[in-house]
């Protein structure tokens, strides 16, 4: 557990580099604080991977990585940062994924209200607008995990 946080950390503050071409650093690093940011980061990839331990999902083929994140996740953060900096194969790359995960919760949730992100995380926008059963339940179970922390 403090691995993985420090391991966050340490990663969205270095700059990455593959194949001779720098890319875009984590740099938000204004309120709330980052060590906020990863109780709640920390909390789904744990409900969603087990911490990394499984990255697929055989219930749900669609979802898939750290983060258990669809498709369209990687779509929206390349729209955010206005060029395709993510493929589908950064969901199972932990850095990458955590990149993805921070990038986009800084975009739609800049005050990273934990609610909102679980919810947003689970079911979209829709969820968000109009949480289901199953949406509500995810919430619940993110709240668990948060409060053994």
């Amino acid at each position: 557990m403090k691995f993985l946080t420090l391991a966050i950390c340490i990663i969205l503050t270095i700059h990455l580099e593959a194949q001779d071409t720098i890319y875009v650093s984590y740099n938000n690093l204004s309120k709330p604080s980052l060590e906020y940011k990863n109780r709640i980061a920390l909390a789904i990839m744990t409900l969603e991977s087990m911490k990394g331990k499984y990255l697929y999902n055989p219930d749900d083929t669609l979802s898939s990585g750290w983060y258990g994140m669809r498709h369209i996740y990687i779509l929206e953060v390349n729209h955010i940062l206005g060029f395709n900096r993510f493929t589908d194969a950064d969901r199972f790359d932990f850095v990458q994924s955590t990149l993805l995960f921070f990038y986009y919760n800084d975009y739609y949730i800049p005050d990273w209200d934990y609610r909102k992100i679980a919810l947003l995380h689970c079911a979209g926008f829709a969820g968000l607008r109009n949480p289901s059963i199953n949406t509500l339940n995810y919430w619940d179970k993110i709240k668990q995990i948060l409060n053994t922390k």
